[in-house]
């Protein structure tokens, strides 16, 4: 603290309290002075002490970064909604110098904000998430000295879904009591929403990520003897989407005991055979085993996965073209209860296929089996013969999907027969022809065609190729391509259907096929139908247009 002293001295020239003039000048003077001294020497204090608020320049830390240019890049930063992605600013200054940054909006986050003693800096940038379906911008602030540069960061608006998405489509419960499972559903957005089902369950639903996916868990309240399936869905605005909530049946134990009824359990066949059907009841919900004593009596479905009460057992019976009648026995067996039925037919069998055709005559090409004469369902070679789909034995007036036998339309899944089923139940030369012919396998296709020469031709107007093989015999196979709806020829294309499956995808089966421009291998849809030229091992099994040796009747 300075303290100023003052004395003022007045002198009177006489002895009365009457100041003279010139004692009143002294005195206005003295005062005067002291006014202007005082002054003086606060003077500095106050300069000092006066601020210049928040928008007074800055006093940088380092003299140098006076006139120091500044540039900052990008001048915009564009960042993702979902707030997990980084992003950074460059800032270089002509000369070292000090710098610091500020963003304009709280939800922009920056690091390594300011610095001192470089004139190269890095400053990180993150966004929080951004819920909202606009995008944002901050303004980003970058001081030096006197030098003010401006960027910008945008953040993108969050994506809204176009659609309900759900997952799984098809929930599966086990038939205990306090079986639960979930499903995970992805909304348009986080609005309102609706949710449709049955009070046959109890349900939980989970809202996670700000309201725009559910869990929605189901747990059993109820046994049942039977699968039951329920049908859900889920509404959001205009948008709907449907899923599926199955509960299995409650599992019976293998040694449970069962009431099996069979009807008819007696079939009569006559000699050139067919189709035979019986109804099989349960007392209660069990997975069913067919079996048969006899190759020419084959159950079309033999293993009931799926418990039921009720089964429908199709029989198929080869043509008996010996002279004796035969008997074979049905058995079907759920738990460690069997019940069984007869099926007898009488022999002397001749005549025609039902299929259309007779056995043809098997050829020698001088590979690892022969090959047939003709196509399944054909009385010569230059005749198409039958359309079959993998797997079914008997041609249709259509092929698709939906009257596929081995599709399931509600689950949109392919039964598994196997890789190969050449020579099995499923096989149609086998039905037709008898246990001595077969569909040809992949394998047997890659030989004939790697081993044989091809050769475009036509017999009696038909398109077709010839093949010979390494011992110089031949056969004539006619271009029918493949059916899928209509059967309809396209008699530039030969295919040939394999026992094989495409074990990667059941859904395809692989066959011969042969154009002008390639020959080899087709990848197929199983629902398609496509013409068959079984193959035997046997010397000869056919009398090229006589007596069948094999077959069945199917409607007749």
């Amino acid at each position: 603290m300075v303290y100023f002293h003052v004395i003022i001295n007045i002198r009177r020239t006489n002895k009365t309290n009457i100041m003279s003039k010139n004692e009143i000048k002294t005195m206005i003077s003295q005062v005067c002075w002291t006014f202007v001294t005082v002054y003086l020497c606060l003077m500095p204090f106050c300069m000092s002490g006066c601020g210049g608020g928040e928008d007074s320049p800055i006093i940088p830390d380092n003299p140098a970064t006076e006139n120091n240019k500044m540039a900052v890049s990008p001048d915009t930063l564009y960042l993702k909604a979902d707030g997990k992605e980084k992003g950074s600013f460059q800032v270089k200054l002509q000369k070292t110098g000090s710098f610091f940054a500020k963003a304009e909006k709280d939800w922009c986050k920056l690091d390594n904000a300011d610095g001192n003693g470089s004139s190269a800096y890095t400053v990180s940038v993150k966004a929080e998430p951004n819920t909202q379906e606009a995008s944002r911008t901050s303004r980003i602030s970058f001081y030096s000295g006197e030098h003010t540069e401006y960027a910008y960061v945008v953040q993108k608006a969050v994506e809204k879904a176009k659609e309900i998405t759900i997952t799984p489509d098809t929930l599966y419960l086990d038939g205990e009591i306090g079986s639960k499972g979930t499903v995970t559903v992805h909304l348009i957005d986080n609005t309102t929403y609706d949710i449709g089902g049955t009070s046959h369950f109890e349900r939980e639903v989970v809202e996670e990520e700000d309201g725009k996916v559910l869990k929605i868990t189901y747990t059993v309240k109820y046994e049942s003897k039977e699968d039951l399936i329920f049908k859900m869905g889920v509404q959001q605005h205009d948008k709907q989407k449907f899923y599926y909530v199955c509960q299995k049946a409650k599992k019976q134990a293998e040694g449970d005991q069962y009431n099996i009824t069979i009807s008819p359990n007696v079939h009569d066949v006559e000699a050139r055979g067919g189709e035979v059907f019986s109804l099989i009841e349960l007392d209660n919900q069990s997975a069913v085993t067919v079996t048969s004593d006899a190759a020419w009596c084959i159950p079309r479905d033999a293993n009931f996965e799926r418990p039921a009460t009720q089964f429908k057992l199709y029989m198929q019976v080869y043509a008996n073209v010996g002279d004796e009648p035969r008997t074979a026995t049905v058995t079907v067996k759920a738990g460690s209860s069997t019940q069984t039925c007869t099926v007898t037919q009488q022999g002397g069998y001749e005549g025609k296929l039902s299929i259309g055709g007779y056995v043809a005559e098997a050829v020698d090409l001088g590979l690892s089996v022969k090959w047939a004469a003709h196509n399944l369902g054909a009385t010569k070679e230059d005749e198409i013969g039958a359309y079959f789909a993998w797997g079914e034995v008997n041609p249709k007036s259509t092929y698709s999907d939906d009257n596929y036998k081995y599709y399931d339309t509600t689950y949109a899944t392919y039964t598994d027969l196997g890789e190969n089923i050449s020579g099995t139940q499923y096989d149609a030369a086998r039905v037709h022809w008898g246990e001595e012919w077969r569909m040809p396998t992949k394998d047997e296709m890659q030989e004939f065609y790697k081993k044989c020469t091809i050769e475009w031709t036509r017999i009696n107007n038909m398109n077709g190729v010839k093949i010979t093989g390494p011992n110089g015999n031949s056969i004539f196979l006619p271009a029918g391509g493949t059916a899928f709806g209509k059967p309809n020829p396209k008699y530039d294309v030969v295919n040939i259907l394999s026992g094989t499956v495409r074990t990667e995808n059941i859904a395809n089966a692989w066959s011969l096929h042969i154009t002008s421009t390639y020959t080899g291998y087709l990848l197929g849809g199983r629902t398609s139908g496509v013409p068959i030229r079984p193959v035997t091992k046997s010397a000869n099994t056919g009398q090229g247009g006589g007596q069948a040796g094999g077959g069945i009747v199917n409607g007749e």
